[in-house]
């Protein structure tokens, strides 16, 4: 098998035509190779700077062997020499970005804050130095996404945000995770139009619970 492309990005390579290693399988698209993660995405869906683009059907008892530039996925050999490659690193439009507000606490945002010191700022020593001090603690999964960051190499979804200015497509992949590199970008700067944004639904969930109806006798305690 061919794969359809993968991320020009020097991480990824590194992996994929350094020496062949045993990877442990994750989940259906994530594959571990010692502390760097893999992802395989469906052909035609957003591609990651991590990503390998083909079909391909990983188990939990799969074994994957990845590197010489092949992946082997129980009997089925993917071949990447052959496939095509695409840039992790988007294309920004001409736009304003406000200086960078204070490094975020949470992992989950710390990607799209590192990615929008590299792209927005063009500071990519120091998106790397903070990604590399932050690396170590952090979940493989949420490394490999942050030491891409760093480069300014970013999931496709985010490429479209800065085409387009529409935050919609990001959301509409992984509202919770794409919420994340929304914010994250939005700490180092980046300025959301936020008449795009859908606004939250109304209902019982997002209303303030009534006041509390007095007893009879004024029996009831207060809170100071």
């Amino acid at each position: 098998m061919k794969a359809y492309s993968h991320s020009s990005s020097p991480l990824l390579a590194a992996a994929l035509f350094g020496p062949a290693i045993d990877g442990v399988v994750l989940n259906g698209h994530e594959v571990a190779i010692g502390d760097y993660v893999l992802a395989f995405t469906e052909p035609g869906l957003p591609r990651a700077p991590n990503g390998v683009e083909c079909s391909v059907a990983i188990r939990a008892n799969s074994r994957v062997k990845v590197g010489a530039g092949r992946i082997l996925v129980d009997r089925e050999r993917i071949s990447i020499t052959e496939s095509s490659t695409w840039d992790p690193v988007p294309r920004l439009l001409p736009a304003a970005a406000m200086p960078p507000g204070p490094q975020p606490f949470f992992e989950d945002l710390l990607a799209g804050y590192v990615a929008g010191i590299a792209l927005l700022h063009r500071k990519p020593l120091r998106a790397k130095a903070i990604a590399e001090a932050a690396a170590g603690g952090l979940k493989p999964v949420i490394a490999t996404a942050v030491r891409h960051a760093a480069r300014g190499e970013v999931p496709e979804s985010v490429h479209t945000l800065f085409a387009s200015d529409d935050p919609a497509p990001l959301l509409k992949v992984d509202n919770a995770l794409g919420l994340s590199w929304l914010r994250g970008l939005i700490s180092a700067g980046y300025v959301v139009d936020v008449s795009r944004l859908s606004p939250m639904p109304r209902g019982p969930a997002n209303r303030l619970p009534p006041d509390p109806v007095p007893r009879a006798g004024g029996g009831g305690q207060s809170r100071h």
